[in-house]
């Protein structure tokens, strides 16, 4: 957006803009800029409060009344409490996982979680209308098959080698992001609580963060380039 702002403004076309990452408008410099100290996604803020939203973008018109600078102002409106993230649980039956567990032992919890996960996920797809899920080619309990068999065995052979990578990157990111939804339908908006709970307590995080250890042994090339860290958050490695 910075890039395509300074673009409009050498035609003549006055830009504002509104920024998630702080540093990110500091070295592009974009003619100007609010930033916003929140959740990627959340540009304007959290769903249905309007009279944030409006702030924000009243915030962000109200920079096109300064020349052309860089200006970056910050809009230090902090998004409101939603979860306490240390006491936050799922609302759905699914208990914590110690990372002491076994690689065979949270195979299995696993495959259990992604059971109990499936019919939740898709009354919440019901009631929005709409899933981000789909992206790896197959559903949430062939992706549990295939995680699993990584930890119990290593690579299966249920994926051609071909498509091995987009299977693990993709089927990662279905899984997450069917957690996030089923989370939010069931008990409201915490993102970060959500977010937090999922990698470092349940079966599906530690899943993932086990096959970022494990990928680079894999034979296919394409497939070590996943575990670089293309989809376990870099504050929750192990």
């Amino acid at each position: 957006m910075s890039v395509l702002a300074h673009i409009l403004e050498r035609q003549g076309l006055a830009t504002t803009l509104v920024a998630l990452v702080h540093h990110h408008a500091q070295g592009q410099k974009p003619p100007r800029a609010l930033w916003v100290p929140y959740w990627y996604g959340r540009t304007f803020g959290a769903p249905d409060n309007q009279e944030l939203q409006m702030r924000v973008l009243r915030g962000a018109l109200d920079l096109l009344d300064r020349p052309a600078g860089p200006v970056l102002e910050s809009f230090d409106v902090e998004p409101p409490a939603t979860a306490d993230p240390d006491g936050w649980v799922p609302p759905m039956n699914l208990e914590a996982v110690d990372e002491s567990i076994s690689n065979a032992d949270l195979a299995d919890r696993l495959e259990r979680d992604v059971a109990t996960l499936v019919p939740l996920h898709q009354d919440a797809v019901r009631a929005d209308g709409w899933t981000l899920v789909g992206l790896s080619g197959r559903t949430l309990s062939q992706m549990s098959a295939i995680f699993a068999s990584y930890l119990r065995q290593g690579p299966s052979d249920d994926i051609p080698k071909r498509e091995r990578a987009h299977v693990i990157k993709y089927g990662s990111q279905d899984l997450t992001d069917a957690f996030g939804q089923t989370a939010v339908h069931l008990g409201g908006d915490a993102p970060f609580a959500i977010r937090r709970w999922y990698w470092t307590r349940s079966s599906f995080g530690l899943t993932m963060r086990r096959l970022a250890e494990l990928l680079p042994g894999d034979q296919d090339a394409k497939t070590r380039l996943i575990a670089q860290g293309l989809f376990v958050p870099r504050e929750w490695k192990l």
